[in-house]
């Protein structure tokens, strides 16, 4: 379902009379209130768990040489945490033939080592990293001595839908569970209008469906607090 059906179908199975919305561009009055409340549901959806396979993203980019630094921007727009056990390097000039996993560092230790003193000047290849804490930077030790591709995998941060036709993940969330948007976007129709029935029905739904997200969704099964 794109934004627009979800809404409509928010409005449908809140009990709403009437129809539509026929748009989710520039609503008032209860129409906006369901346009909020399925982008509300939708994003805390997102951030209900910080490892979301559907959310899971590659990068690549090239090292210029004598630079450690690396913030998320320019290298992705959409970053929350890199995926430290995904990070690899290999020398452009040689190809990825000769592509080595590399090793992380809590950033106090890395700085104390390859910012302190001979080794940090010291240039070679890049074979252990650290995300600098005020910025998520990607810190590389040693110094690139050259040109090297750093290949890895990042979370994305969440969205929010605008048009009528966007879609969730821009279509990356699994169709299968677009119901739980629903249902939770009608339970906080339920908090608004003090359904209590309304809103108790809805959340066994949307818990079941949460549950079968998690299992397929999430690398280990760690179940996320529904709402309450």
């Amino acid at each position: 379902m794109n934004f627009l059906a979800l809404c409509q179908a928010v409005r449908e199975k809140a009990g709403i009379s009437g129809t539509g919305p026929v748009t989710v561009i520039k609503q008032q009055g209860e129409m906006l209130r369901i346009v909020n409340w399925v982008n509300d549901a939708w994003e805390e959806l997102q951030n209900l768990n910080e490892n979301w396979k559907w959310m899971r993203q590659e990068f690549t980019f090239q090292t210029t040489a004598m630079t450690r630094a690396y913030p998320p921007l320019p290298i992705v727009a959409d970053h929350t945490q890199w995926h430290e056990e995904t990070l690899r390097c290999y020398k452009t000039s040689d190809g990825v033939s000769t592509e080595q996993f590399m090793s992380d560092m809590k950033y106090g230790d890395f700085r104390d080592s390859y910012m302190f003193g001979a080794m940090s000047t010291m240039a070679g290849r890049p074979m252990i990293f650290a995300q600098r804490d005020r910025d998520k930077a990607l810190m590389l030790g040693p110094l690139p001595d050259g040109i090297y591709t750093i290949y890895g995998e990042y979370q994305q941060a969440a969205t929010r839908m605008a048009a009528d036709t966007d879609l969730p993940a821009l279509g990356g969330f699994p169709t299968e569970y677009q119901m739980a948007i629903v249902h939770l976007a009608v339970m906080k129709y339920a908090i608004f209008e003090g359904a209590g029935a309304l809103f108790q029905s809805h959340q066994e739904e949307y818990r079941k469906i949460l549950r079968a997200l998690e299992r397929d969704q999430l690398e280990d099964v760690a179940l996320g607090e529904a709402l309450a």
